[in-house]
């Protein structure tokens, strides 16, 4: 069984907040999955071949290449900024992601 405080540090790398009831649910839950993988273990693959994509395409990444763009081509920053949700002297105010640190 996943311990509450195994559930509690997963939540809060997640940054959700549980009620009492979720925290009992969630630990349910992973408990199952747990149990699952365990059960995957089991499974016999000796004579499979390992597989590290099912489509056979091999290195579909494109070349680096520098494309130089006209100037008159770019968009220029008042056009950009005027395009935003929200400015504050010139810059673009967005939603904060980090606590303070």
């Amino acid at each position: 069984m996943i311990s509450k405080e195994e559930i509690l540090k997963a939540a809060a790398l997640a940054k959700l907040k549980l009620t009492a009831k979720e925290e009992d649910k969630f630990a349910a839950e992973l408990a199952n999955i747990v149990a699952y993988v365990d059960e995957l273990k089991s499974v016999d693959t000796e004579n499979i071949e390992a597989v590290s994509h099912i489509t056979g395409l091999e290195n579909s990444f494109r070349e680096d290449s520098l494309e130089v763009l006209e100037e008159d081509k770019l968009p220029h920053g008042q056009d950009l900024i005027g395009q935003t949700p929200k400015v504050k002297n010139g810059y673009v105010v967005v939603p904060r992601i980090l606590s303070d640190l």
